[in-house]
């Protein structure tokens, strides 16, 4: 269980708890030339608690462009608002849509 502060707990976005988030990311390490990119651009299905996206965006700052996270559900992502920490900014987006309709009107553009 995470500390907490108050009533809200303390979540490290540096560090990800979950295999399978880093399983996830696992194939990164197979492209090394992204470390070299600017103006990354990350398109993130399924916010959930938004605790990856909220990690690529510490550990990509220098390199990233923007992240993108797309989730039906704004209760899931309200939720990850208040207690995992979720913050959007200018370089970290979430749009609520059916992830699937905003991939293919994305790709009509």
């Amino acid at each position: 269980m995470p500390k907490k502060k108050g009533k809200v707990p303390i979540i490290n976005l540096d560090y990800l708890t979950s295999t399978y988030q880093r399983a996830m990311l696992s194939g990164l390490v197979m492209a090394s030339e992204l470390g070299y990119k600017k103006d990354l651009k990350v398109l993130h299905l399924g916010t959930g608690a938004g605790t990856l996206p909220m990690f690529l965006y510490n550990n990509l700052k220098e390199s990233l462009g923007k992240i993108t996270t797309v989730d039906i559900n704004p209760s899931i992502v309200e939720i990850g608002k208040k207690y995992f920490g979720f913050q959007t900014n200018k370089k970290l987006e979430h749009i609520t849509e059916d992830a699937y309709e905003y991939v293919k009107n994305q790709m009509q553009h």
